[in-house]
């Protein structure tokens, strides 16, 4: 009887203290997400303002920036957008919820993707083509949004196939983003 019991303890107090290792795992990688912005390295963008940036904040905010400059309508614009949302970690996969998009032109907020469309020669394929180019994790959806690819019901989740403290690499939706810490 005895046995049993300094057995039961035993085996409580291992399970407790494996459990703690794997929270701990879990943790140590958030905070690898945390600890820096992740500049998008397989994009054609060419100079570091324009390569996308991603931001995991530690009350766990999400964005993504994608601003450049181009050449629309004669005119030098720069145009950008930002998806934001709110992000979570399981040790596997990284899961954005609560999409939302937003968009510049010239630095000023724009009202919609129309706007930035209308700043961007050969319209709404050319932004497409533009935009899977430098930003192969964004699209504009058959609705003509600009959306996060892969997302569904307002979140998307993507699978983390590298976390080092330098390298992120995820996969979504049939695409690979690869990101350095910056």
């Amino acid at each position: 009887m005895r046995f049993n019991v300094l057995f039961s303890t035993l085996m409580i107090v291992l399970c407790l203290s494996c459990s703690k290792k794997n929270e701990d795992a879990g943790s140590a990688d958030e905070q690898k997400l945390e600890a820096h912005s992740w500049q998008q390295t397989n994009t054609t963008a060419t100079t570091d303002e324009q390569k996308p940036v991603a931001t995991f904040s530690a009350n766990h905010d999400f964005s993504l920036n994608l601003n450049s400059a181009v050449t629309g309508a004669g005119n030098d614009s720069n145009i950008g957008a930002v998806a934001t949302g709110t992000w979570s970690y399981d040790g596997k996969n990284i899961e954005i919820s609560n999409i939302s998009i937003s968009y510049k032109v010239n630095g000023s907020t724009a009202a919609n993707l129309q706007a930035v469309v209308n700043a961007y020669a050969g319209g709404l394929v050319a932004f497409n083509a533009f935009i899977q180019a430098y930003c192969n994790v964004l699209q504009v959806d058959v609705s003509g949004n600009l959306t996060i690819k892969g997302a569904s019901s307002n979140k998307v989740t993507w699978v983390v196939n590298q976390l080092t403290s330098s390298v992120l690499v995820v996969a979504s939706a049939g695409t690979t983003a690869s990101f350095t810490a910056k």
